[in-house]
């Protein structure tokens, strides 16, 4: 299973912009000026007009290890996180997607000119991309169909998965597709990218429900997902 999904619909998560701008607390969400109400609407008319939202994904044979998750027979991932998660798995199904270039030359153009509604826009990116890998991971359920359970999608960088492995994700993609980079440090140009892995199980046979953070003991971690 692979394939290219072009034009991928994007969702607008306020809370997650506000939560990006460091609204973090619920009274935030309630108190929004007229001005940042604007200001939240606009950026997102923007990024919305300047993306071009697309993803790559392959599946492949994978198994779980004492100290991370081999793919394809050769492929070691490092994490025991993802160990724990992908243990008795069948397969891994490694995605990338982006919003593109334009998206960041749109930010950068306003951090010149308008560096608070470029802030407004880095957030509202983010969580665009955030909005695609939620689509990529919805559509990858929808193919397997009945019988299979997934995990939730894991990225270089985060729970103890180096990002130096993205290097190595990357080798089970044909990412120049899409016209992505690795820089030196494994990061990924365009910045508003995103990869992945995901775990495949066959029903009712997938640990922890596919949740890392279920044994996390990082309990403030940003990223947790309960």
């Amino acid at each position: 299973m692979n394939s290219r999904i072009k034009d991928i619909p994007l969702r607008f998560n306020e809370k997650a912009v506000l939560r990006l701008l460091g609204r973090r607390r619920p009274d935030h969400h309630a108190d929004i000026s007229p001005r940042l109400r604007r200001q939240l609407d606009k950026g997102w008319e923007d990024i919305q007009h300047t993306a071009r939202p697309e993803a790559l994904y392959a599946a492949y044979p994978a198994q779980g290890r004492e100290r991370g998750v081999l793919v394809n027979g050769e492929c070691p991932f490092h994490s025991r996180s993802l160990s724990r998660i992908f243990h008795n798995c069948e397969q891994a199904v490694v995605f990338v997607t982006t919003l593109g270039g334009d998206v960041d030359d749109l930010i950068l153009n306003r951090l010149k000119s308008r560096p608070s509604y470029a802030s407004i826009l880095d957030a509202a990116a983010s969580a665009a991309v955030e909005s695609a890998a939620d689509h990529v991971e919805k559509h990858i359920r929808e193919r397997l169909g009945q019988g299979w359970d997934t995990t939730r999608r894991y990225s270089p960088g985060h729970c103890d998965w180096p990002v130096r492995d993205q290097k190595r994700l990357f080798s089970l993609l044909p990412h120049h597709h899409l016209r992505i980079r690795l820089t030196e440090g494994s990061h990924m140009s365009p910045r508003k990218s995103l990869s992945g892995i995901i775990g495949v199980f066959p029903e009712d046979h997938m640990p922890w429900n596919g949740n890392a953070c279920l044994f996390c003991q990082n309990i403030d971690c940003p990223h947790r997902r309960n």
